[in-house]
């Protein structure tokens, strides 16, 4: 379900939880969360995924290990949290990994979001991936200005800002050392790392 303070002012978007965080709608399956120790039965809840982590040090809030803490967080911070896909199938059955989900059924939640909650004016996706999935099933066109996307929401004279953050997964590491940003960083101070780019870049976008 997504979560969405009162006055929130901004949104962030996901894709999916890994399997083990989701449900099978097959009665037959009848699949129930297999949650691992250290995981936390929220978004970006996986012990292996960096998210909480990072919003931790962006907000020097102390740990975030309990969904009541990020859940508070959020609420003080005016920060909604939601997933673009609703439903799909994943090949193979137990991987992580975006491009391996198919038959995507697109999260309709988020329109009413955003009709709702007049406060919102940014989407943050976790990636490019969650970014291409957004624009090819959300009904608008966006405008780019200065490498900056933004969208007028259907029905509405509101114009939303969209920005896409690093991948707090682990597997996007590789990623982001590829990234012009992050070696001239890396040839600045050799102890410089892919979640101090992260940090940096999510301090901006959500502070």
């Amino acid at each position: 379900m997504p979560f969405v303070p009162k006055g929130a002012s901004k949104l962030i978007l996901g894709s999916l939880p890994p399997w083990r965080f989701t449900i099978d709608d097959d009665p037959a399956v009848n699949k129930l969360k297999i949650l691992r120790d250290g995981d936390i039965d929220f978004y970006y809840g996986s012990r292996s995924n960096r998210f909480w982590m990072i919003l931790s040090e962006v907000f020097n809030s102390g740990k975030l290990n309990t969904s009541d803490k990020i859940k508070l967080l959020l609420r003080n911070r005016k920060i909604a949290i939601s997933d673009v896909v609703h439903r799909c199938r994943r090949e193979p059955a137990q991987s992580a990994l975006d491009q391996n989900l198919k038959d995507i059924e697109f999260n309709n939640d988020i329109r009413n979001i955003l009709m709702r909650n007049h406060s919102i004016s940014t989407l943050l996706f976790t990636s490019s991936f969650v970014e291409r999935i957004f624009y090819k099933y959300f009904p608008v066109k966006p405008d780019k200005h200065n490498k900056q996307k933004s969208f007028i929401l259907p029905d509405t004279e509101r114009r939303i800002m969209t920005l896409v953050l690093y991948s707090p997964s682990n597997m996007a590491c590789r990623g982001i050392r590829q990234s012009p940003t992050f070696k001239l960083r890396k040839s600045q101070d050799m102890n410089f790392n892919e979640n101090d780019l992260r940090t940096e870049q999510y301090r901006k976008f959500l502070c």
